[in-house]
C-alpha cells in the first residue's frame, strides 16, 4: 500500500513552512522540533531532518495500518456488515470456513476468507463468491479450505466486498486441524444453529447443537449474546446434556441483534457461533 502519494519534494516544501516548531505525537511517543536548532541548519541538513521525519510518519502509520488489517476486531468500511463464525468440519488436511453477511438493501457483493497460520499474516484466501439479493439480505455462506498442515492452528477471517469497491472484515478466528496419527480422524464437527433468524422479542428460538465426538459434557453450555459482546457478558446461558447433539430453547425478551455461542467444560472460549437472530 502506498501511504503517501505526494512527492518528496512537495511534502519537504509543506514541512518547511509548517513543521518547524510543531510536536508530533504518535502512540506513546511524541516528537518536537526544537526551533533554534532546526533554523540553525543549512537546508541541505533541514531537507535531510525533514526526510528523516517523513520516515518515522510513514513507518507509524504503517504500524498503525497494519494493527488495524490484522483482523483482531471487525473493521465496517463497507455499506454491507460481515460476521466470522466459526469453522467446522475440521479435519487433518481441511476445514469448512463460515460467513453470515447482510446486504442492507444492496443488491449484490463479492465474499471470500482469508487464513493463515498467523494472526497478523492471513496471506492466503479462497475464491472469491458473488452474493446478490435474490435470497434475502441475510445470508450463510461458507467454503472448503484444504492442503493445511495437521495439527496446526489456523486464523481466518471474512471479508466482503460492496458495489463500491469498499470492504469490510469479520473478526478473525481461529481452528487447530487434527493431529491424530491414527488411520481415523476427528471430525473436528461443532456446530449451532437456530430454527428462524428473526423473531419477535418474547418469542420462543429452537437452538441445536453439536459437538464432536469425545468432547461431549455436563458442563457444556450454550449462551445468549448480543452481537459483538465478549464471551463473559453473556444475556442467557443453559448447560447442555452430555451428550454430543442436542436441542434447546431460549426466550429473547429484548429487541435487538443476538447470536448464540457453543463452549465446552465450564471455559469462556467458545467453539461455535450460531446465524444473527434479529428481535423486533
Amino acid at each position: 500500500m502506498k501511504i503517501i502519494s505526494m512527492s518528496k519534494q512537495v511534502i519537504v516544501a509543506a514541512l518547511l513552512v509548517g513543521f518547524v516548531v510543531t510536536p508530533i505525537s504518535a502512540g506513546a511517543a511524541t516528537y518536537t522540533t526544537n526551533a533554534a536548532v532546526y533554523n540553525g541548519m543549512s537546508v541541505q541538513e533541514k531537507i535531510a531532518y525533514l526526510y528523516g521525519m517523513i520516515a518515522q510518519l510513514q513507518w507509524l502509520l504503517q504500524q498503525k495500518l497494519d494493527l488495524e488489517g490484522s483482523g483482531s476486531s471487525s473493521s465496517n468500511n463497507a455499506d454491507v456488515d460481515v460476521d466470522t463464525l466459526s469453522a467446522t468440519n475440521i479435519n487433518k488436511y481441511d476445514a469448512e470456513l463460515r460467513m453470515q453477511i447482510d446486504l442492507n438493501g444492496e443488491d449484490e457483493a463479492v465474499t471470500w476468507f482469508e487464513y493463515g497460520q498467523s494472526s497478523s499474516r492471513l496471506n492466503e484466501r479462497t475464491s472469491k463468491t458473488r452474493v446478490t439479493d435474490s435470497r434475502g439480505d441475510v445470508r450463510t455462506i461458507s467454503d472448503d479450505i484444504d492442503n493445511l498442515d495437521s495439527g496446526e492452528k489456523y486464523y481466518f477471517r471474512a471479508v466482503v466486498e460492496d458495489e463500491n469497491g469498499d470492504r469490510s472484515y469479520g473478526s478473525t478466528r481461529s481452528f487447530t486441524t487434527d493431529g491424530s496419527s491414527s488411520g481415523s480422524s476427528s471430525s473436528g464437527d461443532f456446530a449451532l444453529d437456530v430454527d428462524d433468524t428473526s423473531i419477535s422479542a418474547g418469542d420462543d428460538i429452537e437452538v441445536t447443537w453439536q459437538v464432536e465426538d469425545g468432547e461431549e459434557g455436563s458442563q457444556n453450555w450454550v449462551g445468549l449474546y448480543k452481537t459483538g459482546a465478549n464471551n463473559n457478558t453473556y444475556v442467557k446461558w443453559v448447560y447442555v446434556d452430555n451428550d454430543t447433539d442436542g436441542t434447546e430453547y431460549f426466550t429473547i425478551d429484548t429487541a435487538g441483534t443476538y447470536e448464540f455461542r457453543l463452549f465446552l467444560d465450564n471455559n469462556y472460549t467458545d467453539v461455535a457461533t450460531s446465524p444473527r437472530v434479529t428481535v423486533d
